[in-house]
């Protein structure tokens, strides 16, 4: 089964090998690209289809799908809905397809628009951000504790997964990512500036 590389590859006879059953129609509602790529698309065909399907892909960039090989966030991703993605104790987005390739780091995640579900994404403005925030952590320590001691055969050990990118462009990027986060959030938190400086320093 093919792992779509682009949007245009989102066409109706994958889905309907993906998701097992017919699909005649495909519409890409919305799509982006980040960490990820990311297109919110609409469906038509058989009557037990959603309407849409939020499906997460490789970036759009060269650039952007080098450096996510680098890390293999998306495989870790597609990964662990792939094999865990209907057992988790925790509201996640229902799982229609998850599959991924370690080897060259393409990945595909077809899950559910949480968007047409109904849930609200919380902004930092929020007057129950601190709530929500408690909850997170809530929610967070729920899912570590159900795995907690569990022997994950499906998850790599330190010497399977990625290494630290011997390419000093690539290096430089990562811990520029910290330095603008840093940026961003110093001023809420106790002893970040000194952090921050050795962060800096440490940037070729």
């Amino acid at each position: 089964m093919s792992i779509p590389f682009r949007t245009e590859e989102l066409t109706p006879d994958w889905f309907s090998e993906v998701l097992g059953s017919p699909v005649t129609g495909v519409e890409v509602l919305d799509a982006h690209s980040g960490t990820t790529g990311r297109a919110r698309v609409g469906l038509t065909g058989a009557s037990d289809l959603p309407a849409t399907v939020f499906v997460k892909l490789q970036p759009f960039t060269e650039e952007q799908r080098k450096f996510l090989r680098q890390i293999g966030l998306g495989v870790a991703e597609a990964r662990l809905y792939a094999n865990v993605g209907k057992e988790l104790p925790v509201r996640v987005p229902r799982v229609y397809h998850a599959d991924f390739d370690g080897d060259d780091g393409s990945f595909v995640m077809v899950l559910e628009d949480l968007e047409a579900a109904g849930c609200v994404f919380p902004s930092p403005s929020d007057d129950d951000i601190r709530a929500v925030a408690v909850s997170l952590m809530d929610e967070l320590a729920t899912l570590h504790a159900a795995f907690w001691g569990s022997d994950l055969a499906w998850l790599p050990t330190p010497s399977g997964m990625k290494r630290k990118p011997v390419d000093s462009e690539m290096a430089n990027r990562r811990a520029q990512f910290i330095v603008s986060a840093l940026d961003q959030f110093a001023r809420h938190a106790i002893g970040v500036p000194a952090s921050r400086r050795a962060v800096r320093d440490a940037i070729p």
